[in-house]
């Protein structure tokens, strides 16, 4: 018998390295001490650090068999026994110890029989590449095998517990099997709540409990869904028909190997009466209450809907039967619900009323609508809260003014910058017509050589060319110079689509910023409507700046009200323009460069428009976004394109503005939205 243990000057591994190895206790049954190193040194290689011992006689092998070894080694063939025998002393023992046979004398119907008689594995033939993942694998198969004996134990121990746990509990608790209902466990509470003994309990079917049977199948359904329900109202019968209510926790579970649901509930049939006899009471002040032409919404502590009047389900299209005891969350409402929310978070905290104007809501009939609401607080008889009560009211005909205005302002802006962009579609225009006259042109001549060449055609296929025909081809396609109008024309139809292509994209930013817009936030490509604005106010900075755009590709859409944002990039870059053109006059300076880019910042989109003009003086610096303050001579400006900007981006967009600047050297503008859907219309699920 020999034993080793990992050494760094045999094996070649580093200190450092042996270090990082993998303790393997290992028992080696092999007659041949060299294949025996061989063995060792393969698995040092592959990262194991074998203390071991070689053992190749029966005595031997016996007396080195205990249960602390990680894996037993054993060549098949040995001169007093051989790798079977072996493996059944192990057996006997009753050691669960991964066992591999190598060799490479025997056929593979006798390493099979080994792993038939509980070999872990067997390598027949290159095992010393092959013996590092064997020994892994054996290594895991084991320790799997070790986990599920303790599983196993835990789950003993858990049904005990269960059990213990079951019975010390003061409400009626029970198992039921899914497959046929039948009741496999009752605690010593269950049975009498259905005026049973617990032992008569156990086995009747479930369903004789049922007020209505229909309603074991809806408990099915709903516990379907994430396999546990908690506060559920059941309608059920004592073993004499007598009808009581209760409120159930239920959870599915796996109990001696079948689907069942563990049921606990307390009785709640006082409860209930006690209800019957306040909704009667409700159901008068429900009467005086149906008559206020106002929404009138009423909510307990916890958000969930106690009163909905007829005007909320008219304008809803929900009836109070289908919300009453739902949270408000949870309701299929087809409003803004971020701003409700905010607004309830506001009454909460603070404890007053709150007002929330402009929430856009859509009707049953599909028109979109805007609400104003105002939350206030309820309070009982001692002062405290006990819940909120909205009122809301239709405002869309005030908001459809508001709307109107503010297209009315972009239309100016349009009416502003008309000039330029005429002249920006008459530019393509005019060479678009040039290149069509001169395309005309060249197709009569081209149509006259087609002609003659027909002729030639004609002449070759009777045998009658002349050379005075063939010098007359030559001459028309040396008048109308061919091989000009084959380098030319293909140019200028190229030029022409170009121009036709500039002439689209202007008419598609038009497009695109005239339009009055969504009134509700949507999820827009950023990069592609600035881009468009860009466009529209092409001729108000082409003659003073170079624009440089640097917008990042990966930016998502983000969640705005497109029209109002386009309005805000179109005033900052006019106004980078007019600064710029203060600098540099009519060129004479040279130009000036804006620059506009996009980047996403953590939970911010950022937007940033940088001009190298006068920069803003700092005595005016704090009043910059104010209502008509302008430094502007008159007729040039109104100052109110950063009153706009700041409204658009801070109060619609809940977003920041700010700039940077230097006196001389130009400013940033830049823009921060929140990238975040809270602001938008949810009209399928609110």
């Amino acid at each position: 018998m020999v034993t080793g243990e990992v050494h760094a000057s045999r094996s070649g591994i580093s200190p450092e390295e042996i270090s990082m190895t993998i303790p393997l206790r290992m028992l080696i049954l092999e007659d041949l001490p060299a294949d025996a190193d061989l063995m060792v040194h393969a698995l040092h290689r592959v990262g194991f650090a074998p203390s071991w011992q070689r053992v190749e006689t029966e005595a031997d092998y016996l007396d080195s068999l205990h249960a602390d070894l990680d894996v037993i080694l054993a060549d098949y063939a040995l001169p007093q026994f051989n790798a079977l025998h072996a493996l059944h002393l192990m057996q006997e023992r009753g050691l669960d110890i991964p066992f591999i046979v190598l060799t490479g004398t025997i056929n593979e119907g006798a390493a099979m029989e080994c792993v038939r008689h509980g070999a872990t594995d067997y390598l027949l033939k290159d095992w010393l590449v092959l013996l590092g993942p064997a020994v892994t694998r054996a290594l895991q198969q084991k320790q799997l095998r070790h986990e599920k004996r303790q599983s196993d134990a835990a789950l003993h121990a858990s049904e005990a517990r269960f059990r213990a746990i079951a019975e010390a509990m003061p409400i009626p608790m029970g198992i039921t099997r899914v497959s046929d209902g039948k009741i496999l466990y009752a605690n010593r509470h269950f049975g009498p709540a259905f005026g049973l003994s617990t032992e008569a309990l156990v086995g009747y079917e479930a369903l004789a409990f049922y007020y209505d049977p229909a309603d074991r199948q809806k408990l099915l359904t709903a516990l379907s869904k994430d396999g546990y329900l908690s506060h559920y109202e059941m309608h059920l019968k004592k073993a004499d028909g007598t009808p009581f209510w209760v409120i159930a926790s239920l959870q599915t579970l796996t109990f001696n190997g079948a689907s069942a649901i563990l049921a606990g509930f307390y009785d709640i049939t006082e409860n209930k009466m006690a209800e019957e006899a306040l909704r009667q009471a409700h159901q008068q002040t429900a009467q005086l209450l149906t008559a206020i032409p106002s929404i009138l919404i009423g909510m307990d502590s916890h958000r969930r809907i106690t009163w909905w009047n007829t005007t909320a389900e008219r304008t809803f299209g929900l009836a109070s039967a289908e919300v009453i005891g739902r949270p408000l969350s949870a309701c299929r409402l087809s409003w803004d619900r971020a701003a409700v929310l905010a607004g309830l978070a506001a009454c909460g905290n603070t404890g007053v009323p709150v007002r929330v104007d402009d929430v856009p809501f859509r009707r049953p009939d599909g028109k979109d609508r805007f609400l104003g609401v105002t939350i206030n607080p309820m309070r009982g008889v001692s002062g405290d809260r006990i819940g909120f009560l909205l009122l809301g009211a239709d405002i869309t005909d005030r908001k459809l003014l508001e709307s109107q205005l503010a297209q009315a302002q972009k239309l100016e802006s349009i009416g502003y910058l008309a000039a330029g962009i005429a002249h920006e579609i008459n530019t393509p225009t005019q060479f678009v017509g040039d290149n069509t006259h001169f395309l005309q042109e060249a197709f009569k001549e081209l149509y006259g050589l087609l002609e003659q060449y027909t002729v030639l055609v004609q002449a070759s296929k009777e045998g009658t060319v002349t050379e005075a025909l063939i010098q007359g081809v030559e001459a028309t396609a040396e008048a109308i110079d061919v091989a000009y109008l084959l380098d030319e024309v293909p140019r200028a139809l190229q030029q022409s689509l170009e121009g036709i292509e500039r002439v689209a994209e202007i008419v598609r930013a038009m497009k695109e910023f005239s339009h009055p817009g969504s009134e509700e936030k949507l999820f827009i490509d950023l990069n592609k409507a600035i881009e468009s604005t860009i466009t529209v106010t092409r001729n108000e900075w082409k003659y003073v700046a170079e624009m440089v755009t640097d917008f990042d590709p990966a930016l998502p859409l983000v969640p705005c009200l497109p029209g109002e944002l386009n309005q805000v990039v179109l005033n900052l870059v006019v106004n980078a323009a007019h600064a710029i053109a203060d600098v540099v006059g009519n060129d004479a300076m040279g130009k000036g460069r804006i620059t506009v880019s996009t980047r996403l910042d953590g939970d911010w989109v950022e937007i940033r428009i940088a001009d190298t003009g006068t920069g803003i003086p700092v005595a005016i610096r704090d009043k910059v976004f104010d209502p008509f303050f302008t430094t502007k001579e008159v007729g040039k400006g109104t100052g109110q394109g950063l009153a706009i900007a700041y409204d658009v981006v801070v109060r619609k967009h809940n977003g920041r503005i700010t700039f940077e600047t230097e006196e001389g050297r130009g400013t940033t503008l830049i823009i921060r939205l929140p990238f975040e859907a809270s602001g938008l219309r949810e009209v399928e699920v609110v």
